[in-house]
């Protein structure tokens, strides 16, 4: 397969993939450098030259460059994952002493919550919702049931006992993400949501973030299994609202 590189303002190669690693390896190819290969439909930044459609296979996330790269394109160092262009800066930092979870921060220490650990975070919170549901309902039943006639539970009754209950599920993720950055599902398992950089979600985005979850409901949950894919897992409620999953 052959490669070229827009360098300083010139397109040069073709290169072999040896030949193109050479110069990535020398420097002269950093991430932001305009790469094309056989295959791609226009020319795009080295860091997401491997991140483009064509490419296959499990991915990981640089933690210098932020670009995606195939598993095996990637250097592993202590948790630590660097692509070929970012190395040399990398073992530079190695080799002045740097302290690497101050210098990456959260990029460095930020455990990501699994597809399946968070799965049964939910259900957790639906089995405490869907309980609280119940007894709300059971107050229009009753009401129906004190009276000769069912048809005397009034209408306007069971609407206000689900406006109830819709306003109780805004509450419950709204509050609990935003005053304790988990909802007692992630609590029970030692999860919480983060901003990507492992802030705190404030309430605006945790009531954001609510209704980007029933988004991801309505679709067939689909924006709940985006996660299983992705580097970070992250859902689609997840991406709308920049906000992270993660192991306390």
């Amino acid at each position: 397969m052959q490669y070229y590189a827009v360098i300083n303002g010139e397109r040069t190669g073709p290169y072999t993939g040896e030949e193109f690693q050479q110069r990535v390896d020398a420097g002269d190819i950093l991430p932001n450098t305009l790469v094309w290969r056989q295959g791609m439909t226009e020319w795009k930044p080295f860091a997401q030259l491997n991140a483009a459609p064509e490419t296959a296979g499990t991915t990981g996330t640089c933690v210098e460059c932020g670009g995606q790269f195939p598993d095996g394109d990637l250097m592993d160092y202590q948790g630590i994952r660097i692509c070929a262009a970012c190395k040399p800066v990398f073992l530079q930092r190695v080799r002045e002493g740097a302290d690497l979870p101050a210098t990456y921060g959260a990029r460095y220490s930020l455990r990501y919550a699994g597809f399946w650990i968070r799965v049964v975070a939910y259900l957790l919170d639906t089995l405490i919702l869907y309980v609280t549901s119940v007894l709300v309902m059971l107050l229009p039943f009753m009401e129906g049931m004190s009276q000769t006639d069912l048809s005397g539970m009034s209408g306007w009754t069971i609407l206000l006992s689900v406006l109830l209950n819709s306003s109780i599920a805004i509450a419950y993720f709204t509050g609990f993400t935003g005053r304790f950055g988990a909802t007692p599902g992630k609590m029970a398992l030692g999860l919480r949501v983060v901003r990507p950089d492992g802030g705190r979600v404030s309430y605006l985005r945790a009531l954001g973030r609510y209704f980007g979850l029933l988004l991801s409901s309505v679709i067939l949950y689909a924006g709940f299994i985006m996660a299983a894919f992705d580097d970070e897992k992250r859902t689609l409620h997840d991406r709308i609202c920049d906000t992270r999953v993660v192991r306390k």
